[in-house]
């Protein structure tokens, strides 16, 4: 029975760490997928700027909206707006 009760609160440890491990990922993802941008080709970094716009257009959520922060940061002018960048990173 106390193995039960040990085994139980290790998994509730553990589910409570997994959302973090979640967050990093995303975190990880988008600094990835922002670099790459920055390193892509003109025509490509519009293509990507207009899907991040569209995707947080779709759904407005922390994810999308940092994503879209990041690419208005990070791309060169014209693509850049750091006021939009701003703005949705507040």
């Amino acid at each position: 029975m106390r193995a039960a009760a040990l085994a139980l609160m290790l998994l509730a440890g553990c589910a409570m760490l997994r959302p973090e491990a979640d967050e990093a990922l995303l975190v990880s993802d988008i600094v990835a997928a922002t670099v790459g941008a920055a390193r892509a080709t003109a025509e490509e970094q519009r293509r990507l700027l207009g899907h991040a716009q569209k995707m947080y257009g779709a759904l407005q959520d922390d994810a999308s909206r940092v994503r879209l922060a990041a690419l208005y940061a990070t791309l060169p002018p014209p693509l850049r707006d750091d006021a939009r960048a701003a703005t949705l990173f507040e």
